[in-house]
């Protein structure tokens, strides 16, 4: 390491000041608050800017219903599921429990039929389902659940289920069908 010579120094501050305006070296306090504030002020704009610019850039990740066809179209088309819905319904007031998970089945392919028809992409109903925002759409998540349910039936050989529990899981269908406006 080279020793520090102060002389070398006080040369540099010479070349500097014949080079750089006088007034660029001589400032007094006042005049450091000054461009502390005004290079404050710069930073605080170039921040604020920036953080604009990413909450519009944000906002492009939100979720939305991801759709194929205009839902307005198909809305009056939909609304036709009231008498289906309401057979469904008789199918759970009876005292078989095969009518019970037959009544499962027919709720869930209601529920699926009718987020074709409003465009819902996906390859499957479970697909379509997550295709929904579930702050559009608060009862999703009950409908995800009874889907599930509806699975084990499909697929499980000797899935029951009570009575207590069709009856919960109608009710998660058909508030999801009535926030979709769709019975």
């Amino acid at each position: 390491m080279e020793n520090f010579n102060p002389l070398e120094f006080s040369n540099i501050i010479g070349w500097l000041s014949a080079i750089l305006p006088s007034s660029i070296l001589d400032f007094s306090a006042s005049d450091v608050v000054y461009r502390i504030k005004i290079f404050s002020l710069f930073v605080s704009t170039l921040f604020s800017v920036g953080i604009i610019f990413v909450l519009f850039e944000v906002l492009k990740f939100r979720p939305h219903f991801v759709t194929s066809k205009n839902l307005s179209d198909e809305a009056v088309q939909v609304k036709s599921a009231k008498p289906i819905w309401e057979n469904i319904l008789k199918r759970i007031a009876s005292a078989n429990e095969a009518d019970y998970s037959l009544a499962i089945i027919e709720a869930d392919n209601l529920v699926d039929d009718a987020l074709k028809k409003m465009g819902i992409l996906g390859d499957t109903m479970m697909e379509r389902l997550e295709a929904l925002n579930p702050s559009e759409v608060p009862s999703l998540f009950g409908v995800i659940d009874a889907h599930r349910i509806r699975n084990n039936i499909a697929h499980t050989p000797g899935f029951k289920v009570s009575k207590d529990e069709v009856r919960a899981l109608m009710s998660n269908y058909e508030r999801f069908l009535t926030e979709l406006e769709i019975i």
